[in-house]
């Protein structure tokens, strides 16, 4: 694991804690569960991802609808999970640095992209992991029904705009 993921999870220990990693075979959901399990967590892993919840992707209506309905169940759940002290959130990832983004063109393409992020950069497996052990940390004990958007600033609005040359 990396030093941010490190930094952020500071001396937390996750010993006793199970953690449901979805998407943990590969990529993002890897990075999580290898993070989780190095400081004692139980880990589980499940393949479900959420990156697509809150934006459309033409011909891809059905996908984005589902990624919307996950964020829905976060929210649902964690009314009905409250009760029990028990926190459910999510992480929504945006373009991180995986074997699949081989998969979406050339390098000049793949430099496009991370041009038109804020930051400058493709996030990577790293990124999400700090975010997931923030969210189970005692930190985070005071957040329930989020999803939190770790993509570098690439959903903000004026994002295309002010990154334009």
């Amino acid at each position: 694991m990396n030093s941010a993921a490190q930094q952020s999870a500071g001396v937390r220990d996750f010993a006793g804690k199970a953690v449901l990693v979805t998407g943990g075979a590969q990529g993002i959901g890897r990075g999580i569960a290898e993070a989780f399990a190095a400081r004692g967590a139980s880990v589980a892993i499940a393949d479900l991802r959420i990156d697509a919840a809150s934006e459309a992707v033409q011909h891809l209506a059905h996908y984005a609808a589902s990624k919307a309905g996950v964020n829905g169940f976060i929210r649902a759940a964690a009314l009905e999970l409250a009760k029990h002290r028990i926190t459910v959130n999510g992480v929504e990832p945006g373009m991180i640095r995986t074997p699949a983004m081989g998969n979406l063109g050339d390098d000049a393409h793949n430099r496009r992209i991370e041009q038109a992020i804020p930051l400058g950069r493709l996030g990577e497996p790293s990124d999400i992991a700090a975010a997931m052990l923030f969210l189970a940390s005692d930190a985070a004990s005071y957040i329930t029904g989020q999803t939190i958007v770790v993509d570098g600033g690439a959903i903000l609005p004026e994002s295309a705009a002010v990154m334009a040359p």
